[in-house]
């Protein structure tokens, strides 16, 4: 992370763009997490949509996790983990590519604590060859991007994952001051009350212990896919926030 930090920097540079307001999803949330570790000084804010700020030095107990969300909510969060850490994943899901698109792209968001969260259940569904309705708001123009971004397969996307578990990250971040493990810059978190699986009352919940000047805004009856489901209400979202911290 905190090389590709520095190539955001560059970017940046090359663009000719000094300080911006940068916005992330998912995973995308990691990186901009190490940005205003790495490169503060390069933003004006930070809008995390889905998953909020990670802070530095997090070591992935992924069996604990499981076990924690299992109590608290009856099935694990992060059940599909473990599977995405294998080598088998990339290949299960380049012979199933169809099936990966039905799990991740629920029409019903709830699928998600039955099909994709619990230990084990994503796998067996992608190996299985399972299909399932495709949710009125993914258009043919997105699913032709993400059919184009992802032909070369899943095992850059599932590096991710790996990284995480295997503690890639830890070594450039076991330097880092305590202090500096917070977000001082400007946040916007942005949440949804039907995702099961990026939840969020957990995003919430710690990205208030870390960021600094945050504001947390819950789009209802909305999924995972905030940007994808509910594009204008982000969108109102993200223009006001960067009018406030330009």
């Amino acid at each position: 992370m905190k090389t590709m930090s520095q190539h955001i920097a560059e970017i940046l540079d090359h663009e000719g763009v000094p300080r911006c307001v940068a916005v992330s999803h998912d995973w995308g949330s990691g990186l901009l997490s190490r940005l205003a570790t790495y490169i503060p000084d390069r933003l004006l804010g930070a809008v995390f949509v889905s998953v909020g700020y990670v802070e530095p030095g997090l070591v992935w107990d992924i069996d604990a996790m499981n076990a924690l969300t299992k109590e608290a909510f009856g099935y694990e969060t992060y059940g599909y983990w473990p599977c995405h850490n294998s080598e088998e994943a990339a290949q299960d899901s380049d012979e199933h590519p169809a099936s990966v698109f039905s799990l991740i792209y629920p029409k019903d968001p709830a699928d998600w604590k039955v099909n994709f969260a619990p230990v084990g259940a994503a796998r067996d569904y992608v190996r299985s060859g399972k299909l399932a309705p495709l949710p009125a708001w993914y258009n043919l123009a997105e699913y032709t991007t993400r059919d184009r971004i992802l032909s070369k397969g899943y095992r850059g996307p599932l590096n991710w994952y790996k990284a995480a578990m295997r503690g890639v990250n830890l070594p450039d971040e076991a330097g880092i001051a305590e202090e500096d493990r917070f977000c001082k810059v400007p946040t916007l978190l942005v949440v949804s009350d039907l995702d099961y699986v990026t939840r969020a009352d957990m995003q919430s919940q710690n990205t208030l212990k870390w960021a600094k000047q945050l504001r947390i805004e819950t789009i209802q009856n909305c999924g995972h896919w905030i940007q994808l489901e509910r594009p204008n209400e982000l969108h109102e979202l993200i223009l006001g926030f960067a009018s406030e911290v330009a």
